[in-house]
């Protein structure tokens, strides 16, 4: 069994959003808590500009979820659609 993607039996999945719930509640307001796994995440492996944002020349990779994560970031898990590279994924 392969865990070049981390992913091990017993490990727990789904849980990102939930992280960034517990961020939210240790005093990081939720723009901050947006910005940290998209803008800054790009700025941090090189790539400003192309991902981690919605643009003209973006990779457009991107979740729709049901409400603004801004307001409330339980919206996370409410995921209605995924994009990747300006294309809807199927089965979303």
């Amino acid at each position: 069994m392969t865990r070049d993607a981390g992913i091990e039996p017993g490990k727990p999945r789904n849980v990102f959003p939930y992280a960034l719930v517990q961020l939210a509640e240790l005093g990081m307001p939720n723009r901050d808590v947006l910005r940290s796994p998209t803008t800054e995440a790009a700025e941090a492996v090189g790539l400003p500009g192309r991902q981690g944002v919605l643009g003209p020349g973006t990779d457009a990779d991107l979740l729709v979820v049901g409400s603004s994560p801004v307001a409330d970031l339980s919206a996370l898990t409410d995921i209605r659609a995924v994009y990747r590279a300006g294309h809807r994924l199927p089965g979303n």
